[in-house]
């Protein structure tokens, strides 16, 4: 890329073959370029790298195009064929084959009709985009499938009907796509959110449909038959006897009483095959889950092996990249529930950290593919992907009074899970609001304390920033002597917490400022009182004497 008028390049980009054409698609940023090798690249203007390349074609690229929405790129060549990609998932999925190459298409501002031009053929042909109007699977096109070859299109009269190809819509409708289209690739789940995402929150939604009358006793109660201790439903119908004649001894009973899912997870232990256990689960409803989760506690009938078992299972499915969100809330769902037992175990607590290790490498694959600009609204600009925020417990400061102030690291992804391995400690702190003059000195203390390392680069960037600009500001000047002054004189004036710390930070000059700080000045104060107010912004110097020109 270069500039129009200076003539210098704004960056260079080096593929691997000379280019043979390009197009481009200007809302989504995005530029499709064929090489001389017959391949076709995508290139993301805005983060200026590759992000999709396209192999298929066996002849020289003459002409391409975007859709409107810029989901397809649709491509042809010399090889007579003309070949549509779809960008987000980089898979071919349509193609057909032609007698006469085309040298020129173009697709509708709509997207409902191409437009085509071909050697040795007079006029433009149109091609009508059926997804519109009929139900087409979309699935991806292999590359040893057979092409099929098309004629070009021809005028039908009034009472010509179309040929359809049955065998070709029996086809579509029988193909299911598959679970996951690749390993590297984060693959969510296709489990409604009311399956998984309120598993933190249980407790407090049982108390809110607890009843309020207790349930009362029926007047006659009927026959129960007698059942065996055990997490199964089990009736007990009679005693067996043992040969000669001595009743079986059932306190004698294993005291691992596993669930269903219990076994299938102590199966996966000899087998190493988490797939039973995890569909298992994955059938199972809130409720379900939050009392097998339970289950797995020795004092309910699990064990300390089968707990472990459980986060290998985790780990399993964050290093398989498939249902990512799942795992996430399995995970929080256990360190809820297990925290003291984890903290109490060396083996759970020395796992946790090869659990960590697996659970950052997709959230650092994220964001290292998302923290562009406009990057969480490629390729079609209609999605938006938000991730929860990151607590870093090493990053709490205690304030003067008792208050604590919990500072963020903008630079790792955030996960539930960071906050969980901190010794699994709660920290009860007050909610404090900072003046102008706190946070400055708060951020140069850190500045002047913190080291400097790649992954705190963005950090140290804001931190810059916001000292620089509070710098320009009143408070650069001030002290805790003259703020502590400026307070104790406003108590006669029965201001509110938030009025006295905009008073000062923005101490005012004019009356006008006054009544754009103070909520119903008019009532609240006299005109003598916002005067005195005035003369005591100046007293208390919270203003800089402004230089006096010679």
């Amino acid at each position: 890329m270069t500039h129009l008028v200076g003539k210098t390049p704004i960056s260079i980009l080096r593929l691997e073959e000379p280019v043979n054409m390009f197009c481009s698609h200007r809302e989504s940023s995005m530029l499709a370029v064929a090489l001389q090798d017959y391949t076709v690249v995508v290139v993301d203007i805005d983060i200026r790298s590759v992000v999709r390349k396209f192999l298929g074609h066996s002849g020289q690229v003459t002409t391409m195009d975007f859709s409107p929405d810029s989901r397809w790129l649709i491509t042809a060549s010399m090889d007579c064929t003309i070949r549509t990609w779809d960008i987000p998932s980089a898979q071919l999925i349509d193609c057909f084959q032609m007698e006469s190459p085309c040298v020129s298409l173009s697709m509708s501002p709509t997207g409902a009709l191409l437009a085509t031009a071909h050697v040795d053929c007079l006029g433009l042909f149109l091609w009508s985009n059926k997804t519109l109007y009929s139900h087409i699977s979309l699935r991806p096109i292999l590359q040893q499938e057979d092409i099929p070859t098309m004629g070009l299109p021809i005028p039908l009269g009034e009472e010509a009907e179309l040929p359809r190809d049955s065998d070709q819509e029996d086809t579509d409708m029988q193909y299911q796509s598959p679970a996951q289209i690749s390993q590297q690739l984060v693959t969510l789940s296709t489990l409604p959110s009311s399956r998984w995402h309120n598993l933190l929150h249980l407790d407090t939604i049982k108390m809110r449909n607890k009843p309020k009358d207790a349930p009362k006793a029926p007047k006659a109660a009927p026959f129960f038959l007698p059942t065996i201790p055990s997490l199964e439903l089990r009736f007990e119908l009679g005693q067996e006897d043992k040969p000669g004649g001595q009743i079986r001894d059932r306190s004698s009973v294993d005291i691992h009483s596993f669930t269903v899912f219990g076994k299938l997870l102590n199966q996966s232990r000899e087998t190493g095959n988490f797939a039973p256990a995890i569909d298992k689960f994955l059938s199972l409803g809130p409720s379900a889950l939050d009392f097998e989760v339970n289950s797995l506690s020795m004092e309910s009938g699990g064990s300390l092996e089968l707990m472990l078992q459980y986060l290998k299972l985790v780990k399993f499915m964050l290093d398989s990249n498939n249902n990512f969100e799942l795992a996430q809330s399995y995970l929080g769902l256990f360190l809820k529930t297990h925290g003291d037992t984890i903290a109490s175990q060396p083996v759970l607590r020395e796992y946790l950290k090869t659990l960590e290790s697996s659970q950052l490498a997709g959230w650092f694959s994220l964001q290292r593919k998302l923290s562009v600009p406009d990057g969480l609204k490629k390729p079609t600009g209609k999605t938006s992907i938000s991730f929860p925020t990151r607590i870093a417990c090493d990053n709490i400061i205690r304030k003067p009074g008792g208050a604590l102030i919990h500072l963020s690291r903008p630079t790792a992804m955030a996960t539930p899970f960071n906050f969980a391995l901190a010794d699994y400690r709660r920290i009860n702190a007050n909610a404090a609001t900072l003046s102008n003059y706190e946070v400055l000195t708060l951020l140069q203390e850190l500045r002047g304390s913190q080291k400097r390392t790649n992954n705190q680069s963005q950090l140290a960037t804001i931190t810059y920033e916001t000292i620089k600009y509070l710098q320009d500001t009143p408070c650069n000047l001030q002290t805790p002597e003259m703020i502590h002054k400026f307070l104790k004189a406003l108590k006669p004036y029965k201001l509110t917490k938030a009025e006295k710390l905009l008073l000062l930070n923005n101490p005012p000059k004019t009356p006008l400022e006054i009544q754009l700080i103070v909520e119903e000045s008019e009532e609240r104060l006299s005109d003598e009182q916002v005067e005195e107010l005035l003369q005591l912004v100046q007293s208390c110097e919270l203003i800089p004497n402004e230089a006096e020109p010679e």
